[in-house]
């Protein structure tokens, strides 16, 4: 379907928790023979250490090729003592919400069995307004990076206030590849998803994240998402898969679906789809960021212990930083009182960095001296926040370093 088709139907409003869209058989088989046509990408690994898929750091020029070629890029973000805290938080706060559960004891991690696929349950806001894991999502590597690869500036970037996921070693999870996103809708319907996020109230913090965050659409383009490894996730371990160059074919792809006017922000392929054939794990060091397009075709893998392999329990936290543009300034006013309401209810302190602030989404702090914070870390130097304050240096790429201590 053409895009000057948008407005001859009216499509209904976008709901940002409804259901995945799971499509069968006929009804995408014209979808399906794009899907058959995607030529297999390898993902290059890490030529020192072949445990981990190539990474860079923030700044880095061929981040980009890589990107634009495979769809999802890595970056160092994390630093060891960074990751620990997180981890730490999460486990402490399972532990004082689990009877049997102890943050110091693997073997009773098993307890940790959510039904919200490892994450806290819903309404639970306290569970990831923890200070690290708060203070993860605002990252200034963590900004500079989806900035680098927005090309714009890393203080019009708002970020989600997102939550995380323990995956206990051994526990079964479903193998699944989807979209976070309504593909017709984000090809489609951009003027039914803008009035829609027009009447986001910001009243809970559930508006902060998820669905609510996912209802995107091409028109305010490109949209990124990622995620934040806490811990090494090598081979056999649960995680992260995508198809590579997925995102390169979403256009054609898009416009040979039925109308989808209704369901998502998800998309689920189905089990005989060759996507599920063509996913490849991702595997990476403790600290890393995976950043990928959300057009990308991306899931997670259960894993390996059941055929005897070793492997460690997952710790992930979910991070995405959207364009600014998508608020309004009544909204942004309204958001940015939500967002203090609950640092101030957790007993966070807001962050006093003036590019901290304003991912947080926060109100803008006049800065004496600008900087150019990817200037600043691709020379290895501290990154100056603009205060005068300074910040570690961002983690070395693969063979540059040596991994973060295991456990």
């Amino acid at each position: 379907m053409p895009r000057g088709k948008e407005n001859k139907k009216k499509i209904p409003d976008p709901d940002p928790h409804t259901g995945a869209i799971q499509q069968r058989g006929g009804e995408r088989s014209a979808a399906a023979a794009i899907e058959r046509d995607l030529p297999y990408l390898e993902i290059p690994r890490d030529d020192e250490d072949w445990r981990f898929v190539k990474a860079h750091r923030v700044g880095d020029e061929d981040a980009q090729a890589f990107f634009d070629r495979y769809g999802f890029v890595v970056f160092g973000a994390l630093d060891a003592h960074e990751t620990e805290l997180s981890r730490r938080e999460i486990v402490e706060y399972i532990a004082a919400s689990r009877e049997g559960f102890e943050a110091g004891d693997e073997s009773t991690w098993g307890l940790w069995r959510s039904q919200q696929f490892g994450m806290p349950p819903n309404g639970d806001e306290s569970a990831y307004w923890q200070p690290q894991l708060a203070r993860n999502r605002r990252h200034p590597r963590v900004a500079t990076a989806f900035a680098q690869l927005l090309r714009c500036p890393p203080s019009s970037l708002r970020c989600a206030h997102d939550r995380w996921a323990l995956y206990p070693n051994g526990i079964r999870t479903r193998r699944n590849v989807h979209l976070d996103i309504n593909p017709w809708l984000y090809a489609y319907g951009q003027a039914a998803i803008a009035a829609r996020r027009a009447e986001y109230a910001y009243a809970s913090a559930g508006e902060l994240f998820g669905g609510s965050d996912n209802l995107v659409s091409s028109a305010e383009g490109p949209h990124l998402q990622g995620t934040l490894a806490l811990r090494d996730n090598e081979e056999h371990d649960a995680g992260f898969i995508c198809v590579p160059g997925s995102h390169a074919i979403f256009d054609r792809w898009a416009a040979a679906l039925p109308e989808l006017r209704a369901g998502g922000p998800r998309y689920d392929f189905p089990d005989h789809s060759v996507y599920h054939k063509q996913a490849q794990r991702v595997p990476v060091r403790e600290g890393s960021l995976i950043v990928w397009d959300v057009r990308l075709v991306h899931g997670s893998t259960p894993d390996q212990s059941p055929h005897g392999v070793p492997t460690r329990s997952r710790f992930v936290q979910f991070v995405t930083l959207r364009t600014c543009r998508l608020l309004g300034d009544e909204q942004a006013a309204r958001r940015q009182a939500l967002v203090r309401r609950l640092f101030a209810a957790h007993r966070l302190e807001e962050p006093r960095d003036p590019l901290e602030r304003a991912v947080a989404g926060l109100e803008a702090v006049k800065v004496e001296r600008p900087v150019d914070p990817v200037a600043m870390l691709v020379a290895g130097l501290e990154a100056v926040d603009g205060t005068g304050h300074g910040l570690p240096a961002a983690p070395a790429p693969p063979g540059l370093a040596a991994t973060p201590a295991r456990e």
